[in-house]
């Protein structure tokens, strides 16, 4: 034997025919482009290894090495072979894959004792009818051509066990292709077949390989001894009549149209996978019709619409994997079913179940791999135990060669395709996408406190459980097993909020009565075209100032939205300063900055500033806080995962929750996390959460307005001088008594009873607060002019009709949200507020039914002294 393999050799000597007794030649993985004539010349030779070279051509001298039983060409340039070839009588084995051939060399059927032929990878597109001479062929490998036909002559190949034609551009097969009765493995994958023979029946297989095809249909298959079929990836609508396979293992029919299974006479009591997902299966009892062993290890039904959990699936003793994700399936999650002794990995996400987790899962011996997201789950979740572990994808296949054909060979698991399909036969469970501990359970109605434990390696778990539900307790630090990437105070429900918010409001209202009780001591026609151009222009402008100052507000919403590894790399102590600063931050910017910023827009444009207070106050109390909340929140647009970590697919981050099965996506990020449901509008869990983001905003923004307004107000006309009827400051260049205009008193008043209008009924705590602060404001006008001698101006009218307006559009609104509230949650009273909307909005028209004679009001806008508004 003489090894040159893997070097760097252009050519070889010619001294090399010297070398009479030499019987193997590995001349392999160097550069040669020719082959010598010496060569030809070895007596003994028996072998010859050229693969990996850049040979185009062969010598005709090849045909003199009669002793010559093996010839390795694979992956040169050869595009076509010597006559002489057919000269080497005892050639048995010939490998030309990856070559450049166009045209099957027809000397190769003179190889009367050839058992192996492979000539897979070249650019063949027809055989020749002279194949069929080849009497003792055992082995024929043409994957990956461009065959469009096979000649009939291929059924005289009587001793033919293997035959390989996956990758061509096969549109049939030759009826006589039954003859071939010894043939055992059959591969016709990734071609055009739209139907096969009925022939075939008579064929004594053991593997039949039919992917990614168009098959419709496919033949009564007799053999007994079939133990795999695989035929996914074509247009099957019933399953395929197999008789009674005893024998029969692995049975693949995924992504196909499959609808009906039962009417088949089918009877596999040694099957241990089954891959059924991706197909059009309705009826959960065509499951359990289906003669399924109870040595069933691997079932795959996700992806199709099983309207209910087949019940026949808990008999399955031996089942390790189940898939029953995105089935639409309905009902409560089966106990028997999570009980199972041998179970691994159950999916039952995106379905609609409802009620408990069975507290059977907490038995569940064997279970790694739980996930339940996206249902309507209610209650707690119960204390799971989930090892540590890895499965195989039962789906894997190649060369013909699945997970369990590798357990012994470790160099084949440094390829990542294998590595990624078989981590537990490779050993690699750590780097499995597919690895336990699990557990999702993100986007259901789950509630009440977390379990201490569900896995006894918390440094292991994986989990998503905490977005979309209502879990936890804000009192208490969350458990070890909840990732970090969850670690967000508001993304869980805190049982303390309501007396949080109770003990800072008291706290504040305290410290701000005592010194406002020391302050007091201490005091004893129609417009043209181009004026609606410009007002819808001012308008605009109005439209972003009023977005610039409703900055609290909205950062309010997002910090009570993203998470602390969020892609704006907030620190955890800025988003708790902006959550619990932003009541405090909207109030002074209501008292200092927009009534500025209304003086200047009002005086620059002409509009009233009473129609600017009423926008500005809008923007800046709830609306945008309400805009934002409706983007970010998990329940409604989901859009606060855009800040976050998980979803940036350039981090590990994503790649860490990219959880899949082998090519059966199981958690994909984008898909599954950050993106918003299909239906977000018509679930109750929008509004609530809406309403739950709003509460505490609104509360404690009024409390604030309530006490600390006073006294800031109070301080300042302490430090001003009276002149003309008002107070001012700094010689006269700050009015301190403009918050008692009427204007500013309207439209105060105004947002505060649409703030109690929409907001009470949902916040009850807020109607005590929204009086406080009226109270507090009425107190303070009394002060002014009382005290002070702030002179009474006189009303503005049109801040009264715009007010009016105003209210109508604020009830509006509150309609629209407690109508969606009420038949996105189904509650009882839902068909009495849909009549109360319809008999509000035939009051409604009557009321804009005037609007035409309020003609003269309109000019109000850009006129500083508009006329009377006429009675009604």
């Amino acid at each position: 034997m003489l090894f040159l393999n893997d070097n760097q050799l252009t050519e070889l000597p010619e001294s090399m025919g010297q070398l009479r007794s030499l019987t193997r030649l590995n001349a392999g993985g160097n550069q040669l482009a020719a082959l010598p004539v010496s060569v030809s010349q070895l007596p003994s030779l028996i072998e010859l290894r050229l693969n990996n070279n850049y040979l185009t051509m062969l010598p005709d001298s090849v045909g003199q090495m009669k002793t010559l039983t093996s010839l390795y060409l694979k992956s040169n340039q050869l595009t076509s072979l010597p006559e002489s070839i057919g000269q080497l009588r005892h050639l048995s084995t010939l490998n030309l894959d990856g070559n450049q051939l166009t045209i099957f060399p027809e000397a190769i059927a003179d190889l009367q004792w050839l058992k192996q032929l492979r000539i897979a990878g070249n650019r063949l597109t027809s055989l020749p009818e002279s194949i069929g001479k080849l009497q003792s062929l055992r082995k024929l490998d043409i994957h990956s051509n461009k065959l469009t036909l096979l000649p009939e002559s291929i059924s005289h190949l009587q001793e033919l066990l293997y035959l390989h034609l996956q990758n061509n551009q096969l549109t049939s097969l030759p009826d006589s292709i039954g003859n071939l009765t010894l043939l055992r493995i059959f591969s016709l994958d990734s071609n055009r077949l739209s139907s096969l023979p009925e022939s075939m029946a008579n064929l004594s297989l053991l593997s039949l390989y039919l992917d990614s095809n168009r098959l419709t249909s496919i033949p009564r298959l007799n053999s007994p001894n079939l133990l795999e079929l695989r035929a996914a990836k074509n247009q099957l609508r019933t399953l395929p009549d197999l008789g009674n396979k005893m024998r029969l293992q692995v049975l693949s029919l995924h992504d196909n149209f499959l609808e009906q299974l039962s009417h088949s006479s089918t009877s596999m009591s040694r099957l241990e996978v089954a891959l059924l997902h991706s197909n059009r299966i309705r009826d959960c009892a065509e499951i359990c019709r289906l003669g399924l062993s109870v040595r069933l290890k691997t079932l795959y039904l996700h992806r199709n619409a099983l309207g209910k959990v087949p019940p026949c699936l808990s008999q399955f003793s031996s089942l390790e994997v189940l898939t029953l994700h995105s089935n639409f399936s309905t009902g409560e999650v089966p106990k028997n079913l999570v009980g199972l002794p041998n179970l691994n990995i159950l999916t039952l996400h995106r379905n609609r179940l409802y009620g408990n987790l069975p507290q059977e899962l907490v038995t569940a011996p064997k279970l790694f791999f739980f996930s339940a997201h996206s249902n309507h789950l209610v209650g707690p979740i119960p204390a799971l135990n989930l090892r540590k572990d890895c499965v195989n994808d039962a789906s894997f296949v190649t060369d013909h060669s699945t997970c369990d054909d590798f357990a012994m060979w470790a160099l084949e698991c440094k390829k990542a395709e294998i590595a990624l399909h078989c981590p537990k036969a490779c050993l690699m469970c750590d780097n499995a996408s597919a690895r336990g501990p699990v557990l999702l359970l993100h986007d259901n109605r789950l509630s009440c406190s977390l379990p201490e434990e569900v896995t006894s390696w918390p440094e292991a778990m994986r989990s998503i459980s905490l977005v979309g539900n209502m879990l936890g307790n804000g009192s208490h630090a969350l458990p070890d097993w909840i990732h970090t990437y969850e670690h967000q105070p508001f993304l869980y429900l805190s049982e303390n909020t309501a007396s949080d918010i109770f003990k800072r409001s008291m706290l504040l209202a305290s410290m701000c009565t005592l010194g406002w009780l020391l302050l007091v001591a201490g005091v004893g026609e129609e417009m043209s075209w181009l004026e609606s151009f410009l007002k819808f222009i001012y308008s605009c402008c109005w439209l972003c100032i009023v977005a610039v100052l409703s900055f609290p507000s909205v950062a309010y919403a997002v910090v009570s939205a993203i998470p602390f590894n969020n892609t704006l790399k907030l620190s955890a102590w800025w988003l708790k300063f902006f959550h619990y600063q932003a009541a405090l931050v909207m109030v002074l910017v209501d008292m200092f900055i927009t009534p500025k910023a209304v003086r200047f827009f009002a005086d620059a444009t002409g509009i009233r500033r009473s129609m600017l207070f009423m926008a500005a106050r809008l923007g800046t109390m709830w609306l945008a806080a309400v805009l934002s909340t409706i983007y970010l929140t998990t329940n409604c647009m989901n859009g606060w995962t855009q800040l976050w970590k998980v979803c940036d697919d350039s981090t590990e981050d994503y790649k860490l929750f990219n959880i899949s099965l082998g090519d059966n996506p199981i958690l994909e990020p984008k898909a599954d996390l950050c993106s918003a449901k299909e239906s977000w509008w018509s679930d109750s869990a929008c509004p609530r959460a809406v309403v739950n983001t709003m509460a505490p905003l609104l509360v404690s923004k009024m409390i604030t307005r309530a006490f600390l307004q006073p006294i800031i107000t109070l301080l300042r006309w302490q430090m001003s001088y009276p002149e003309g009827g008002q107070l001012y400051m700094l010689r006269g260049l700050i009015c301190t008594s403009r918050s008692l205009e009427p204007g500013q008193q309207a439209s105060l008043l105004v947002t505060w009873a649409e703030v109690a209008l929409l907001w009470g009924a949902f916040v009850p705590v807020l109607l005590p607060s929204v009086l406080l602060a009226t109270g507090a404001n009425m107190l303070m006008c009394k002060v002014g002019h009382g005290h002070f001698g702030v002179e009474h101006l006189a009303q503005d009218k049109a801040a009264t009709g715009m007010s009016r307006r105003y209210l109508h559009g604020s009830l509006c609104v509150l309609v629209c949200f407690q109508n969606w509230f009420a038949w996105s949650s189904g509650m009882h009273g839902r068909w009495l507020l849909l009549l109360i909307a319809l008999i509000y909005a035939l009051e409604l028209g009557g009321f804009l039914s005037f609007w035409p004679d309020q003609r003269r009001n309109r000019v109000a806008i850009l006129d500083d002294n508009p006329p009377d508004p006429p009675e009604r």
